[in-house]
């Protein structure tokens, strides 16, 4: 009987902000989930929202989607994630 093991959402959220060239202090993870043998983790920087897939058994990115933040006079960005996942240096 052969055991998978799975990468952790700390690692997956790590592999994605590495693949994408994000900075530790630069972004905020607005959702990390596991479906189907994939990490779908969301994050958002100042300028760009980003979704990645990330496989949960060999930590490839599988897929990444990004969309421009909306310019909003006023709007201060915060560096703090919502989930408590922050990426190790």
């Amino acid at each position: 009987m052969t055991t998978t093991h799975f990468i952790t959402k700390e690692q997956a959220l790590n592999i994605a902000l590495t693949y994408a060239g994000i900075e530790n202090n630069d972004f905020r993870c607005l959702g990390n989930s596991y479906c189907g043998g994939f990490y779908q983790i969301a994050v958002r920087t100042p300028y760009l929202k980003y979704e990645f897939f990330v496989d949960a058994v060999n930590g490839e990115v599988a897929g990444i989607d990004t969309q421009p933040v909306p310019y909003r006079a006023g709007l201060c960005f915060c560096s703090a994630d919502e989930d408590g996942l922050t990426a190790a240096a």
